[in-house]
């Protein structure tokens, strides 16, 4: 696949999760949860604040619409000491979703999105 360079700006963030929201889509980050309740990025000014500032870059893009099995939160095994009584978004299940990161840092530049259909990964986008 041909490298694509291109630098998504604070606002762009914000044009495509307004898009997104336009369209019944919902943007839960990929974090580790302390309760088994997802979160649900409410504004487009949030979702540059908890990339920018939080540092949670990962996220689900899913829509009530398209949307056949919801997100699952599973809690962590009891021997994973470090991540004891957490939960997080079990990949693959809760399909179709996309799968969208946006890096930080000395490479901002750097953006990653996946698309993912019954529970395969049917195209990943490195640029």
């Amino acid at each position: 696949m041909p490298a694509l360079r291109f630098y998504i700006t604070n606002e762009e963030k914000k044009e495509l999760f307004d898009f997104v929201a336009v369209n019944n889509g919902i943007f839960v980050p990929e974090i580790l949860y302390d309760k088994p309740e997802l979160v649900q990025v409410q504004t487009s000014e949030e979702l540059v604040e908890r990339i920018n500032i939080k540092e949670q870059t990962s996220y689900f893009i899913v829509s009530p619409i398209f949307q056949m099995e919801p997100l699952v939160l599973q809690q962590f095994e009891e021997k994973y000491e470090r991540c004891k009584g957490k939960y997080y978004i079990m990949q693959r299940r809760g399909v179709p979703y996309i799968s969208i990161s946006f890096n930080i840092g000395f490479t901002s530049n750097l953006f990653i999105l996946s698309f993912v259909v019954f529970s395969k990964i049917i195209c990943t986008f490195a640029m």
